[in-house]
């Protein structure tokens, strides 16, 4: 458990760093002139609160390329509907599968939104609801997936989500009839140069526009990438869940559609199905059907959750904080569904009231 003492070390670190990393000059003025470096968070809470100049670290820099313009599936693709199989043996408990209506993926193209929506369909005829779970600007150049890239796709933190949207059309119409260079990621997450694609778009398009277009509808919900969804995200989440019909198709994506993919619809199966079914049968159904094992904290444990070896190279890496803390919470969403089935108390309420943080 993520408890009191640890957040306040996590502010005085972020604090700390702060005041250290930056160098203020001309009191009349109050500017800060110069950076000298730049925090790195290991908590949630600390990204969330990161100084304001210290983000300009993260601000996005290009357009990467997301998925080119084709209705291949984007990658990632699953279903609820998909064969639960065996997990170490064992086969999860698949009660209520068959009526979750859930799909998961990547990010698609343009055309890619339309054959997911042709392939969802030979499933349902409910509504579908496409929830786009990334925080980061993105949209369509002339069909093609792209988004606004920065240092650990963190290019949006701490930013409200309406900014987000008003900002993220903005740089989209910018890019219109605008010669525009556009980056696929190389292994090191860097802009790969010798890759670039270069072209003049004619059409620019959110995707809510074309989730419209293909007859979807559309939420949005600016979860950060690589770390534990924030309180007032979840709240907005059981907010919708609340306001659905039904019988209705959610189809979850992020960028990848691992993490944040593979978090939103293991919070949904529970919220669906946490009274009856077991949480570790949850984690184990959503990875066997292609999501990431959501309570492993690096490949060394995955579908085993015993702590990570020392020897590991993967616990030196910045995300395995992150991991960390997803592994304490998802048991707490569990608890907090199982305690309040009619969900009469929000998710930041009963934090508050069970003195739990992140």
């Amino acid at each position: 458990m993520i408890d009191f003492h640890k957040r306040i070390v996590a502010f005085l670190a972020v604090l700390a760093i702060f005041l250290l990393g930056y160098t203020a000059t001309s009191l009349a003025g109050g500017d800060v002139t110069a950076k000298t470096t730049a925090i790195e968070p290991t908590t949630t809470w600390a990204v969330e609160n990161m100084p304001e100049a210290d983000r300009q670290h993260y601000a996005g820099e290009f357009w990467r390329l997301d998925a080119e313009d084709n209705e291949d599936l984007p990658k990632n693709f699953r279903t609820s509907l998909d064969t639960v199989g065996k997990v170490n043996g064992i086969l999860p408990d698949s009660t209520g599968m068959d009526k979750l209506k859930i799909s998961g993926s990547g990010q698609m193209s343009e055309s890619g939104m339309e054959g997911l929506l042709e392939t969802i369909r030979t499933k349902t005829d409910v509504p579908i609801y496409i929830v786009d779970l990334r925080q980061e600007t993105h949209g369509y150049l002339d069909g093609t997936a792209v988004s606004w890239y920065g240092k650990r796709n963190w290019g949006n933190i701490g930013k409200k989500t309406e900014d987000i949207i008003k900002a993220e059309s903005v740089l989209l119409q910018d890019a219109l009839a605008v010669e525009t260079n556009v980056y696929p990621l190389d292994k090191s997450k860097h802009k790969a140069e010798d890759a670039a694609i270069t072209f003049t778009p004619l059409e620019t398009k959110t995707e809510a526009e074309v989730a419209a277009e293909y007859g979807a509808n559309y939420f949005r919900i600016t979860s950060t990438d690589h770390i534990w969804t924030s309180p007032e995200n979840i709240d907005r989440f059981i907010a919708f869940y609340r306001t659905l019909p039904n019988d209705v198709w959610l189809h979850f994506h992020c960028m990848a559609g691992e993490g944040r993919t593979t978090t939103y619809m293991v919070l949904y199966d529970i919220l669906k199905n946490g009274m009856n079914v077991s949480l570790a049968d949850i984690v184990a159904r959503q990875y066997v059907i292609g999501g990431i094992d959501i309570m492993a904290t690096n490949e060394s444990n995955k579908m085993t959750h015993a702590a990570a070896p020392v020897t590991d190279t993967a616990i030196n890496s910045w995300k395995q904080s992150f991991g960390q803390e997803r592994t304490e919470m998802i048991p707490l969403f569990y608890q907090y569904v199982r305690e309040n089935p009619k969900l009469d108390i929000s998710w930041s309420e009963w934090l508050r009231r069970e003195k739990k943080t992140i």
